[in-house]
């Protein structure tokens, strides 16, 4: 199992939000979005903190992040389908971006999409004939 940084969540964010340059590497000065990553993610980590714990059938249990290369104890499904647009939306949100609200339909879909598929329970259908 991959493990899930702060890190990952912000590199998958600026790729949405389309700050990386043609090779792919970061951009020269990413410190005003390296600055606010963490609260960022962490914002978005509470918000997904109900759906990791009807998931796991446990009680909420919230950790927050301190740094960027800090392990994120959540599903995968969460952390790298919905998270980065959370993280995103909320980049674009301080910029009047209209792309926010695009962003932030994303991730509130993904929520509900990982709920949809992730608590399906199967079990064996009797045949009745």
């Amino acid at each position: 199992m991959r493990v899930i940084r702060g890190i990952d969540i912000f590199e998958a964010a600026l790729d949405i939000i389309g700050e990386r340059q043609s090779d792919g590497s970061a951009p020269p000065d990413v410190s005003f979005f390296r600055s606010r990553a963490v609260s960022y993610i962490n914002i978005v980590l509470a918000e997904c903190a109900p759906y990791q714990a009807r998931l796991c059938g446990e009680v909420i249990d919230f950790a927050p992040i301190d740094s960027l290369d800090d392990e994120l104890d959540i599903d995968s499904r969460l952390s790298l389908g919905a998270m980065p647009y959370g993280v995103a939306s909320l980049y674009l949100l301080a910029e009047g971006d209209s792309r926010y609200e695009l962003f932030r339909t994303i991730f509130e879909n993904m929520l509900l999409k990982v709920m949809r598929y992730g608590t399906a329970k199967t079990h064996s259908i009797a045949d009745v004939y």
